[in-house]
């Protein structure tokens, strides 16, 4: 997938989160693990992000990206997030957005778990 739709779909998640009462605190966060597109906080929740783009004519659903290696790594990443901003004793978790055809189809919350 190109930057362009990537950025395209995270503006899209940010403005779905925002109107569903999250407040955003940062997009594509990296470290060296990889990537968090959007961490937000609900209540006294922080969730960390993962948008992806499904194509309607495509034979695999996004979900499937999200894999066990993937989900290690925006664990680490998440985890580098804390550290790096001195965040502790804090409820945490992982959400996966869908989007397609330029709306947000799925909200996954609590899609994965810290093993």
């Amino acid at each position: 997938m190109s930057q362009k739709k990537g950025k395209e779909g995270e503006e899209i998640s940010a403005i779905y989160l925002k109107d569903n009462g999250y407040k955003i605190i940062t997009k594509n966060f990296y470290s060296y693990f990889g990537e968090i597109d959007i961490i937000a906080k609900l209540n006294q929740t922080l969730i960390f992000f993962e948008v992806k783009h499904y194509k309607k004519n495509s034979l695999i659903h996004p979900l499937y990206y999200i894999n066990k290696k993937k989900q290690k790594n925006i664990i680490q990443t998440a985890k580098f997030y804390l550290l790096k901003n001195n965040i502790q004793n804090t409820c945490c978790q992982f959400d996966v957005i869908i989007i397609q055809d330029k709306k947000v189809t799925a909200h996954i919350k609590d899609s994965f778990q810290v093993s």
